[in-house]
């Protein structure tokens, strides 16, 4: 039986948790359900709809809200889910966050109005950036009415996250009726089938939840508010510093930066150092740092990504963004100044900083590198700029390296686009963006990283 959070904490959250939602939790296996029950208006109906066809959508997806918990009460699962009105131009609540970081598995309800639903969007950015760390992750798109998988893998809802590559679940009946509801529930918590799951993204919270954990209540109040996390859930949360994690996991550099300063001067040295480390690759745009850890879903032939960056420094970055600056992410820099040989030279640099980096010895073939990476799941990029490299010699050291280090991403970082457009075939990722929009961005990671007393250094070449 579903619990409400009692109303004298004013939190309109739902769980079958008693007196705590998932929110409280350090680690969880509930199920996250994401959905869009606000009743719109009618200047907000896509055309050709109508109030009474919404409305009816709305009753349905309240009954169905209504019977999950109940069905997956019976596998002994807990659920979390948000029913706050949220207006239509709400900001985003970052308090969500840290429920989409720990939950097990997430069912996505697909409605018409889910379909354009700026706020699950949002939630589906987070939650497709989690399933790129943990593949075993299950997200489950159910589509409702008359929402076909096309009309899904078209709609920004799909689009976001990378939500169109997943698996959806139609349900037997698309009648909407209470009875068809309970049925639903049940077959949507039989499609549920939790495994373990090595909580990656939770691992970064917890790390900088740990970090900043000795700043005083007061200030985690003041840096959690500068995030926009509503006061009533404050109020209520046993863990605010793992809810300020969380919501900058979600967040940029910008927000850090604030966060950090109102926190700083209470942290030890050492953990000031640490989370500042951490929160520094929050530039990096989580769905680049999706795409380029989705490369190693390709063949480990074909693990090559072009990193559009002015220096390795941001490369950098985007790759533990991307990790969430996980030990299992490996990387190495490769500069590109060479001599009159260059391609011999720079395969033979390569290879030797590759090795160092991966500890592995001369003799060490193919196979070693390929089992080595599988057994310890290891995911290892080498970080080559190459704008003085003429892209036949890029080829051609390419096609040396994929062969010895099978697995290891080459991510090719040059300044801009067109020289290697020929030369490389995955992916794209444009980090770099206008002189002074980087100039501005380069301005603050220094101002965060003097927070620690450290600098942004100097990059190599």
């Amino acid at each position: 039986m579903s619990h409400s959070v009692p109303r004298r904490y004013g939190l309109p959250y739902d769980s079958t948790m008693g007196d705590s939602s998932l929110l409280g939790t350090v680690y969880s296996s509930g199920v996250f359900i994401s959905h869009a029950s606000r009743v719109r208006s009618a200047g907000e109906l896509r055309a050709g709809d109508t109030m009474s066809r919404h409305q009816q959508r709305k009753r349905y997806l309240a009954q169905l809200l209504e019977a999950l918990p109940q069905a997956f009460a019976r596998k002994k699962l807990d659920v979390w889910i948000d029913r706050r009105e949220v207006s239509a131009g709400d900001e985003f609540d970052q308090a969500v966050c840290l429920s989409l970081i720990r939950c097990s598995a997430t069912v996505v309800l697909v409605d018409r109005d889910a379909l354009d639903s700026e706020y699950m969007q949002e939630e589906a950015r987070l939650l497709g950036w989690r399933k790129i760390l943990e593949p075993e992750l299950q997200i489950v798109p159910v589509l409702l009415g008359d929402v076909t998988a096309l009309d899904f893998a078209r709609s920004p809802l799909g689009r976001s996250g990378g939500l169109s590559h997943l698996s959806v679940l139609t349900p037997a009946s698309r009648k909407q009726n209470r009875l068809v509801a309970q049925k639903t529930a049940i077959e949507v918590s039989n499609h549920i089938d939790l495994v373990p799951l090595a909580p990656k993204a939770a691992r970064w919270v917890n790390d900088l939840a740990h970090f900043i954990g000795q700043a005083p209540a007061h200030a985690l109040d003041e840096a959690a508010r500068s995030l926009g996390i509503p006061a009533d859930t404050l109020a209520a949360h046993r863990e605010k510093h793992a809810l300020v994690a969380a919501a900058l996991l979600n967040s940029d550099l910008r927000d850090a930066f604030v966060v950090m300063r109102t926190l700083a001067e209470y942290l030890p040295q050492e953990d000031r150092r640490a989370a500042v480390r951490r929160v520094v690759p929050l530039w990096v745009d989580l769905d680049d740092a999706r795409m380029l850890m989705r490369v190693m879903d390709v063949p480990p032939e074909r693990r090559i990504v072009h990193l559009i960056a002015g220096r390795l420094l941001p490369a950098g970055h985007a790759v533990l963004r991307a990790g969430a600056s996980q030990d299992n992410v490996q990387m190495a820099e490769l500069s590109s100044i060479a001599g009159e040989d260059m391609a011999a030279e720079l395969i033979a640099r390569y290879d030797d900083k590759l090795r160092s980096a991966m500890n592995f010895e001369p003799g060490d073939g193919p196979d070693e590198v390929h089992e080595y990476m599988s057994m310890v799941n290891t995911v290892a990029f080498a970080l080559i700029k190459c704008d003085q490299v003429p892209p036949p010699v890029i080829r051609e050291v390419l096609l040396v390296l994929i062969k010895r280090f099978p697995g290891v991403v080459f991510a090719l970082v040059s300044d801009t686009a067109g020289r290697l457009a020929k030369t490389i075939h995955g992916p794209r990722i444009n980090l770099a963006s206008d002189e002074q929009s980087d100039r501005r961005t380069w301005h603050l990671i220094k101002q965060v990283e003097s927070l620690a007393g450290t600098s942004a250094g100097t990059d190599v070449g």
